[in-house]
């Protein structure tokens, strides 16, 4: 594919994309749509979905994240209609290796911002709340699987920032330096991410709890844990990113590259879920004595 079409192709694309944010957006102020959600974030986590005002602070809490994680695709959209003018723009790769992490990165700081600012339930002055007998860490809400896996996409991004300078100083013949300069960029993101995530997480961790019911409190943590999965994806995808457009710059082969980036984002998807994330067992306990049934009648 020569330059020229290639950017025809890849403008047709990012204004597609930008017309499927808004269309999901569009999605998400419909009020039906949060109920769905509210009901299969209930069964995934077996958590007890009641009468108001439970169900109502859960499905508005679910429908703002949703228009918000909306804005945020589109924010990463207009981000990559800017970067068409760019000598990536003519890349015939671009959807795959620009736009698609673009818009998940940006759609989930989005989403992560917004979710560390906001209680869940504000129960009365009067309101008996419950309390825990210690603190919890990022530890209780990922396990050591999920934080290894984050911690070694930044230790890639490193390597990819390291060796993406090195070639760029050292060029070999059929080396490709826009990709390499790309893959130092979106490396440098990631790097960078690593103390703005540990920052994010003890602002997240640190701030109360507000629940009268041990139920509520136990909502509270599921939500938790979908902004935690988002900033933590929003910090792992630069990484296999970086990787993958390095490998691009030194083999040539853009299309591995492509499906690097592709397949490793939806495994990041599967391992830190965002949009329906269950509820570990270590913070099942409190919920024993909890009401059983769901319902949004």
């Amino acid at each position: 594919m020569d330059p020229q079409t290639a950017l025809t192709t890849n403008v047709v694309i990012v204004t597609l994309s930008g017309v499927l944010a808004g269309c999901y957006l569009a999605w998400a102020l419909l009020p039906s749509s949060s109920e769905r959600r509210a009901l299969r974030w209930s069964e995934n986590a077996d958590l007890p979905l009641q009468e108001s005002p439970i169900a109502d602070r859960i499905v508005a809490r679910l429908r703002r994240d949703a228009i918000t994680a909306a804005a945020g695709a589109a924010v990463g959209v207009a981000l990559c209609a800017l970067a068409l003018l760019s000598p990536v723009g003519k890349d015939p790769n671009f959807p795959i290796t620009f736009l698609l992490p673009s818009m998940l990165t940006v759609s989930a700081l989005v989403s992560a911002a917004v979710g560390v600012r906001a209680h869940l339930f504000a129960p009365g002055p009067l309101s008996r709340r419950v309390a825990r007998p210690r603190a919890l860490t990022s530890a209780d809400y990922l396990g050591f699987t999920r934080r290894t896996l984050w911690l070694a996409t930044a230790i890639l991004s490193l390597c990819a920032v390291i060796w993406a300078s090195w070639l760029l100083l050292h060029p070999a013949p059929s080396f490709t330096p826009g990709l390499a300069v790309a893959a130092l960029v979106i490396g440098l993101l990631g790097v960078g991410g690593v103390p703005l995530v540990n920052r994010f997480e003890r602002a997240l961790l640190e701030r109360a709890q507000p629940a009268s019911t041990p139920i509520e409190l136990a909502w509270d943590d599921l939500f938790r844990i979908a902004t935690l999965h988002s900033v933590r994806i929003a910090c792992a995808a630069p990484g296999v990113t970086s990787a993958a457009l390095l490998i691009a710059a030194i083999t040539g082969d853009r299309f591995l590259a492509s499906q690097i980036i592709v397949w490793s984002l939806l495994a990041l998807q599967l391992v830190f879920p965002t949009t329906s994330p269950g509820l570990p067992t270590r913070l099942r306990p409190r919920l024993q004595s909890a009401p059983a049934g769901n319902s949004l009648a």
